[in-house]
């Protein structure tokens, strides 16, 4: 995740079955049936009605053997296109439920007793908790500029759906927001770039280079992690989760974005401002 960088983003891609409809045919019989002639009218009457009845009984055994074949077809048909739809439902993936979400979070550590702030946009307001047992320096810089009010009047500068939004640096005639020295990395504090978490932002190539802008994963971004010591494996520092109004992120993501300099694409063509961050705990 860069300042001014860029990152691609990953999707994924879905194939539906179609549904498929059974075909019923109708019963046809297979070959008429000839009446011999005969010389008396009595005879022919008696061959007439025995053999009416007789072609009535071939017909009838024809039919329902001819039905009973389609209705094996359509059931056979059926359960083909039940089984595809079934396999469509194992094949698709699922999103983690709340449930799932907030157990993975609690994985993460502290309690109750950590700072929580109130961020106020122009498109709503959210709620965060910040998590200072994992990452202190970039808790301690964060809540600096909530308290000096650096963040009033910044806006979210990066919003790529899927991915991530990124604020705080910039304000709305796209100046930059001074926030004070670098700080060292501490994204090796164990915590993963899940959707709803935030992380500090910095340079590629830099690690210890973020300053206070940070940005909120819209899905689980494990490829922001640490990977090791390396410049290029090293992730981007977690310090924060949001707690309540993720709806809100998800619509910041959604705007239509464009090109304002000096960033190439994402910038939100009507600023979405971060009016205010109070610290509620």
């Amino acid at each position: 995740m860069t300042i001014d960088g860029s990152a691609s983003e990953s999707r994924s891609y879905f194939c539906a079955s179609p549904t498929i409809k059974p075909r019923i045919h109708e019963a046809t019989p297979s070959a008429s049936i000839e009446i011999p002639p005969t010389t008396r009218v009595a005879k022919r009457t008696t061959t007439s009605g025995l053999s009416s009845i007789r072609i009535r009984i071939l017909l009838t055994i024809l039919s329902a053997g001819s039905f009973i074949a389609s209705q094996n077809g359509c059931r056979s048909q059926k359960s083909k296109g039940s089984s595809a739809r079934q396999g469509d439902r194992r094949s698709s993936p699922t999103r983690a439920d709340s449930t799932t979400q907030v157990q993975r979070f609690k994985a993460h550590g502290p309690g109750n007793s950590n700072p929580v702030v109130r961020i106020k946009t122009s498109m709503g307001q959210f709620w965060m908790e910040l998590l200072p047992e994992k990452a202190p320096l970039s808790v301690r810089r964060f809540l600096k500029l909530v308290w000096t009010k650096q963040y009033d009047g910044t806006i979210f500068h990066r919003a790529i759906p899927g991915f991530l939004i990124q604020g705080g640096g910039w304000d709305p005639h796209m100046r930059r927001r001074p926030s004070g020295a670098p700080l060292l990395d501490e994204s090796d504090n164990g915590l993963h770039n899940l959707r709803g978490t935030v992380a500090m932002a910095r340079l590629d190539l830099e690690p210890d280079s973020g300053t206070g802008q940070f940005f909120i994963n819209l899905a689980d971004n494990l490829n922001l992690d640490f990977r090791g010591h390396h410049p290029l494996a090293r992730g981007y520092a977690v310090f924060a989760r949001i707690l309540s109004g993720m709806e809100v992120v998800d619509r910041i993501a959604a705007v239509r974005t464009c090109r304002r300099k000096p960033f190439a694409s994402d910038v939100p063509c009507t600023p979405v401002v971060i009016e205010h961050i109070t610290r509620v705990r």
